[in-house]
């Protein structure tokens, strides 16, 4: 709609002038003369792709520490917290839905429920992050997953590696299903 449309060009033009420092431009990581990668990629990523909770929380309360066990020159980053629920709202919901991202925006209402229930002094470490919000983070192993079609390759669908994917080594049909059974609600 057009507040989210409004939204998310208020969080390009503050990604564009504050956040391409590190994550580039395009998103990728922002690398130095001296070839140092400033910060993680941002594109494909699964805190971005993921549960809002991730990201906002990040932006929030800011993450040090290596991500997916590589460290990055800038090490920190920065906690914007100090700028309101719109502000914070709008630079994620840009991020989310840019750069072949696929998650939706985000509501200057949903980052006011995380910052409340958050309420954190000090840095997220990827660890700290990804516990604290492991209801979005959940045993995929536990769940019960089934297909009409090619049911062998159905763990790629969940496997949270972007370099695989479940498919149906052919064209689709009517009649075809995939069905995800969870553990709890």
């Amino acid at each position: 709609d057009k507040k989210e449309m409004a939204r998310i060009k208020q969080g390009k033009a503050v990604y564009s002038t504050l956040c391409t420092t590190c994550h580039g431009a395009d998103g990728k990581g922002f690398t130095t003369d001296d070839k140092l990668v400033m910060g993680p990629s941002l594109v494909g990523s699964p805190r971005v792709n993921g549960h809002p909770a991730l990201s906002v929380s990040t932006v929030l309360y800011g993450l040090e520490g290596p991500i997916d066990g590589k460290t990055y020159a800038a090490q920190l980053m920065v906690p914007m917290g100090t700028n309101d629920d719109k502000w914070v709202a709008g630079v994620i919901s840009y991020i989310r839905t840019s750069f072949g991202n696929t998650g939706a925006p985000v509501t200057p209402k949903m980052v006011a429920k995380i910052r409340k229930s958050d309420a954190r002094k000090k840095h997220w470490t990827q660890a700290e992050i990804e516990k604290a919000h492991d209801m979005v983070m959940t045993d995929r192993s536990k769940w019960i997953l089934t297909a009409s079609t090619n049911p062998g390759a159905l763990k790629n669908a969940i496997d949270g590696k972007m370099s695989t994917r479940y498919d149906t080594k052919g064209v689709q049909k009517k009649g075809m299903w995939l069905n995800i059974e969870l553990p709890e609600t």
